[in-house]
C-alpha cells in the first residue's frame, strides 16, 4: 500500500532513506503528487496522471532545489495538460528541440552571435560610430539571408549580398571585415558539434585595394614645419607641425597636455580619454593607450612653448572640426602648397611615410601610432620605397628644418608624387 502524508518541507526531509532499491510517498494535499526516493539519496518529484488511456508519470524536478510547495505547482500545471491531452513531456522536448534549433540555424544564431560581439566591442570601448556601423552591416546582413552561421553556405550567401552593394570597394571590405568580426566572436560561443569552423573565412580573400593616402612630398613637408609656417598662429602652424612630426590623430593632439609630454624622454603619452574628456570630444586610436616618439626636431619647437595645462588653445578643442579644416586649408594656400584632395590626416599618412623612407623601426613605428598589425607599415612601406634610398641619411629621424637638409630633398626630390595605386597587403 502506498503510503501518503500531508507534505510539509519538514515532514519530507525527516524521510528515511530507504537501504535498498526505491520507495514512493504521495501528498494527502495533491494526490496525484509524488515523491520518489532512492538508496542513493536521491528525491524526485513526480505528478502521476492519465494519458491516452495510460498511466503517465511526470517529472517536475529533484529535492532540494523544487521546493513541496512548488512541486504541487507543478503538479495541478501538469495535471490540467494531462487532461487536455497534452504530454508536458513531449512538450517539454518540444521546448529543447527548438532551443536547438535555434541555436543552431535560423536567425538566432546571427542574431544572438551580433549581442555577444557588440558586448565584446563595449568591453573594448569602442568607438560609438563603429559599434553603429557593426549593427549596421549586421542586421542588413541578416536581412538578405545571412541568418545562419552554421550553413556552409552563409559565406557565399554574405558575399553575394556583399557584392550586390553599391559602395565604393574599400566600403566593402570593411563590411566584410565587420562579419568576419562577428564570426570569430561566435566561435567563442558555440561549440565545435554547431560551428565548427569560421563562418566567414572565405570572405577575407587579399582585401580590397586600399586607397593611396593623399600625403605631403619631404619638400612640402619642410615647408610645413618651417619657421613661416610656425610664425602662422592663426591658422595653427605649431599644431599642424606637431602632427606631422608625431604622427597622432587631431583629437590626440588637440587634447594634449603638457604634463603627458617628457621633453627630455622625447616621449607623449597617450592617454584614453575619461568620461568628461570623453564627453568634450577627446579620442584616442582604438581607445587604448600608447608613448608616441616624438622627432628631436619637435622637441626643439616645444622646448620653445612650454607651459601648462593643453598645448594647444581651447578653440582647437571645442569649435567645430569644419572651422579647423578652413584654417588648414589657408595654411596650405599662405604656403604656396597646393591642396589636392589633401586633409588633416594627410599629415598622420605623411608622417608614416617619412619615418619608413628614414629608416625608422618598424616596431617602433607600429607601437608609436598605435596601428593594430603590420599590414600598415607595409602599405606605407610600398609606397614610401621610392623615397627611402634617396632619404637613406636621414637614420632614421626626421630632419626637415635643416636649411642644408631641406635644400638637399629641394634638389634631389623636388615635389615627388606618390604612386596612383598601390594594393593592401
Amino acid at each position: 500500500m502506498a503510503t501518503r502524508i500531508s507534505m510539509t518541507e519538514a515532514r519530507v526531509s525527516r524521510l528515511p532513506i530507504p537501504p535498498t532499491g526505491r520507495v514512493t510517498v504521495y501528498d494527502s494535499t495533491v494526490p496525484e503528487l509524488a515523491l520518489r526516493m532512492t538508496a542513493a539519496g536521491a528525491a524526485s518529484w513526480y505528478v502521476v496522471g492519465t494519458l491516452a488511456g495510460r498511466r503517465k508519470w511526470v517529472s517536475l524536478g529533484t529535492r532540494p532545489s523544487v521546493s513541496v510547495d512548488l512541486a504541487r505547482e507543478l503538479a495541478r500545471e501538469a495535471l490540467v495538460k494531462l487532461k487536455r491531452k497534452v504530454d508536458p513531456v513531449e512538450e517539454r522536448r518540444e521546448v529543447a528541440r527548438k532551443a536547438t534549433e535555434t541555436r543552431r540555424g535560423g536567425k538566432a544564431p546571427m542574431v544572438e552571435a551580433l549581442q555577444h560581439h557588440m558586448k565584446k566591442l563595449e568591453t573594448r570601448a569602442r568607438v560609438p560610430a563603429h559599434m553603429r556601423e557593426v549593427r549596421m552591416v549586421a542586421e542588413r546582413a541578416i536581412a538578405a539571408g545571412v541568418t545562419d552561421l552554421a550553413d556552409p553556405r552563409v559565406a557565399s550567401v554574405a558575399g553575394t549580398w556583399l557584392e550586390s552593394l553599391d559602395v565604393s570597394p574599400l566600403t566593402r571590405c570593411r563590411y566584410a571585415t565587420h562579419l568576419i568580426a562577428i564570426g570569430k566572436t561566435a566561435l567563442l560561443w558555440w561549440p565545435a558539434s554547431v560551428l565548427g569552423r569560421e563562418p566567414f573565412a572565405a570572405l577575407s580573400g587579399s582585401g580590397a585595394p586600399m586607397p593611396v593616402p593623399p600625403v605631403f612630398t619631404p619638400a612640402e613637408s619642410c615647408a610645413l614645419v618651417s619657421g613661416e609656417a610656425l610664425s602662422h598662429d592663426d591658422d595653427g602652424g605649431l599644431i599642424w607641425a606637431f602632427l606631422l612630426y608625431a604622427g597622432c590623430r587631431y583629437k590626440e593632439a588637440a587634447f594634449a597636455q603638457w604634463d603627458r609630454i617628457d621633453l627630455d624622454q622625447g616621449t607623449f603619452v597617450v592617454i584614453p580619454p575619461n568620461e568628461a574628456e570623453h564627453a568634450a570630444g577627446a579620442r584616442v586610436k582604438r581607445n587604448r593607450g600608447r608613448t608616441v616618439t616624438l622627432q628631436r626636431e619637435l622637441l626643439e619647437i616645444l622646448k620653445l612653448h612650454v607651459g601648462e595645462g593643453f598645448i594647444f588653445p581651447e578653440p582647437w578643442r571645442t569649435r567645430p572640426h569644419c572651422h579647423n579644416l578652413t584654417s588648414f586649408r589657408r595654411h596650405l594656400d599662405r604656403l604656396g602648397i597646393p591642396q589636392n584632395g589633401r586633409h588633416i590626416h594627410s599629415l598622420r599618412h605623411t608622417h608614416a611615410c617619412l619615418a619608413i623612407a628614414s629608416g625608422e623601426d618598424s616596431m617602433r613605428l607600429r607601437l608609436s601610432m598605435g596601428h593594430a598589425g603590420p599590414e600598415m607599415q607595409a602599405h606605407y612601406a610600398n609606397q614610401a620605397m621610392r623615397w627611402r634610398k634617396l632619404l637613406a641619411g636621414w637614420r632614421g629621424d626626421f630632419r626637415l628644418r635643416d636649411p642644408a637638409e631641406a635644400e638637399r630633398i629641394a634638389t634631389v626630390l623636388g615635389s615627388v608624387a606618390m604612386p596612383d595605386h598601390v594594393a593592401c597587403l
